[in-house]
């Protein structure tokens, strides 16, 4: 763990589709084309290695809409 932060400190190897590279894949980066020309996005590996957890329904309603109802 970096920095007394939570998270997952595994590294994984993933082999790329062509087979003639490996990727470095960990909890905050990939080494991919794909995680290299999306900055700030996760890629497909990282997505299936390190899922996030799913929002709730209650934290995606209250997201962007105020609380307000015709008062």
């Amino acid at each position: 763990m970096e920095n007394g932060q939570k998270g997952d400190s595994r590294l994984v190897l993933v082999l790329s589709n062509k087979k003639d590279a490996y990727y470095t894949v960990t909890s905050r980066a990939c080494s991919c084309p794909a995680a290299t020309y999306n900055p700030g996005k996760s890629c497909k590996h990282s997505r299936k290695y390190f899922p996030q957890p799913k929002k709730s329904g209650v934290e995606l309603e209250g997201r962007g809409r105020s609380d307000h109802r015709g008062e």
